[in-house]
């Protein structure tokens, strides 16, 4: 592990980045969403922050974790300067690299003995679901549309920095019977919490289409366009050399265009 860690390190030493000559502090934000992006004090922030980081070595990256409203409100504003994990349905007016950051696949998790399954928005009628405020989950698509058109108190939108948690706690206690979320990031979670294989599992997939993510920068903000190249530049270089296979492999992951 040791060995693959400093590989990536030197191939990211060679890539040879345009960088700007006066040094930036780039403010990120994101609720915790790991593997893409987690705790900012860990060894292992997150493989999204990584990338940030190595897109930007002459700048200060300093990430920070908050509700996914909060970190959508303030990009939009310009109180910082980028966000992970977002799509356009999220912030219509930011700017977008070229290439994605994942891609994020949207299902259904119940209970064992759970009976229920997806089939359809009907099929949500009759139950209770957790969801994070916020969240774009098809990008406008039929889910949106009905998340935001329902007046159903069975919907309940967690806030906070780490709702994918709390919603675990919730599906687990019986207080929802259903939660939605992006299959890495519950796999994720679910190891982490360690809880018993199969205690929760899918209830069935939104689509098979899955949702393009990408870190956004903020609209408010001159350097976000360059930015927003350079950090296409560098993933891409990322990819060519074979240090993002490399970097994935520290959290378990492959090449989401593999």
């Amino acid at each position: 592990m040791k060995f693959r860690t400093s590989l990536y390190a030197f191939l990211l030493s060679v890539l040879g980045l345009v960088s700007p000559v006066q040094a930036d502090i780039i403010e990120v934000r994101a609720d915790h969403w790991m593997p893409y992006n987690g705790d900012p004090t860990a060894e292992r922030p997150g493989y999204v922050v990584e990338l940030l980081r190595a897109a930007f070595p002459n700048d200060t990256i300093n990430y920070q974790t908050c509700s996914w409203d909060q970190a959508c409100a303030d990009l939009a504003e310009g109180k910082i300067d980028a966000v992970i994990g977002a799509s356009p349905e999220d912030n219509p007016s930011a700017i977008f690299p070229a290439l994605t950051i994942g891609m994020m696949r949207t299902v259904f998790y119940i209970k064992k003995d759970s009976p229920w399954r997806f089939d359809g928005i009907p099929s949500l009628t009759s139950i209770r679901l957790a969801t994070t405020e916020g969240y774009s989950y098809d990008d406008g698509g039929v889910l949106d549309t009905y998340l935001q058109k329902s007046s159903s108190p069975a919907v309940q939108a967690t806030e906070g920095d780490s709702p994918t948690e709390t919603n675990i706690t919730k599906l687990r206690a019986g207080e929802v019977d259903v939660m939605i979320e992006d299959a890495s990031v519950m796999l994720w979670m679910l190891k982490r919490l360690k809880i018993p294989n199969g205690e929760v599992r899918s209830g069935g997939a939104l689509s098979q289409k899955n949702l393009p993510l990408y870190v956004a920068f903020s609209p408010k903000k001159s350097a976000s366009p360059a930015r927003a190249e350079q950090f296409t530049a560098s993933l891409s270089q990322q990819r060519e050399t074979g240090a993002l296979a490399i970097l994935l492999a520290l959290y378990d992951l492959d090449d989401w265009q593999s």
